[in-house]
């Protein structure tokens, strides 16, 4: 999931940001289970119940696309958010998947960015609430 921002630079998140993830709930050898939906990266039970962070992984994709409109690619390396539950609703819509909306926040001292429309955030970790 690619998100455009018009920031050159990380925020660092000065309180807890509340956010909604999507996550794709499925069924493995009889257990149900719970990814991403665009990675495909397994969410364990001890992140989705709130006791753990859900860390991004791999390296920081950030590309600086059009330096007349300013604005910056994130590609990777950051965990993808909605800022609003209506946003997080409009993704769902357009999925042919069996999706779930959680609650969640960007911990406070978190690096992070926004959307150039405000309807996303991408992340370097996040806790489900």
């Amino acid at each position: 999931m690619c998100m455009f921002t018009f920031q050159e630079k990380e925020q660092i998140a000065q309180t807890d940001i509340e956010c909604w993830k999507v996550v794709h709930m499925t069924n493995i050898f009889g257990r149900k289970i719970a990814v991403t939906p665009i990675r495909e990266r397994f969410i364990p039970k001890r992140i989705l119940s709130g006791k753990s962070y859900f860390r991004a992984r791999g390296f920081k994709d950030v590309m600086y696309i059009d330096k007349i409109t300013g604005k910056t690619m994130i590609r990777g390396g950051f965990i993808h958010v909605f800022s609003n539950i209506e946003s997080a609703q409009n993704f769902i819509i357009s999925s042919p998947y069996c999706l779930q909306i959680r609650k969640c926040v960007i911990p406070k001292g978190t690096k992070y960015y926004k959307s150039d429309d405000y309807t996303e955030y991408a992340a370097r970790k996040i806790k489900f609430v």
